[in-house]
């Protein structure tokens, strides 16, 4: 069924089908399936995004900065779950042990050392094992 921009439709149609897995999770940290894995970047965001071109820009991190073996990522203040509650740098953190352990993101993360939240909940520091230029990249881990 073909739609123009001129016409609405009715919120009764309105559902997305998605092939998936329905044997396995769609934790991004568990799921054993390629397809699931792949759906849940649908259903979680990094503090970074990396393009087509293996840029990374912000995406729940308003700003990413690094010094040496150190890199702070502050939250947008808008960050939000879809239940409407906020991103902390706790669920970061948490996020980020899960990733760290987990098969489809400890290579990515291999260079990360540990991540620590701020008092003010709103920024957590990353150690590196070495500088590394690609850092913003490896920020990209599901929250």
């Amino acid at each position: 069924m073909a739609i123009s921009a001129e016409e609405s439709v009715p919120e009764a149609d309105r559902t997305l089908s998605l092939c998936c897995n329905a044997e396995d999770t769609f934790d991004p940290f568990l799921t054993a399936s390629r397809v699931n894995l792949d759906l849940a970047s649908l259903l979680y965001e990094g503090l970074t995004c990396v393009d087509s071109t293996m840029t990374a820009s912000p995406a729940l991190a308003a700003s990413v900065q690094a010094a040496d073996k150190t890199v702070t990522a502050v939250l947008r203040a808008d960050a939000r779950f879809s239940d409407g509650s906020a991103v902390t740098a706790a669920d970061v953190v948490k996020s980020f042990n899960l990733a760290k352990r987990s098969a489809h993101y400890a290579v990515l993360l291999q260079n990360v050392r540990s991540a620590a939240a701020a008092a003010d909940g709103k920024s957590v520091t990353f150690m590196l094992t070495a500088a590394d230029i690609g850092y913003a990249a490896c920020l990209s881990f599901p929250v």
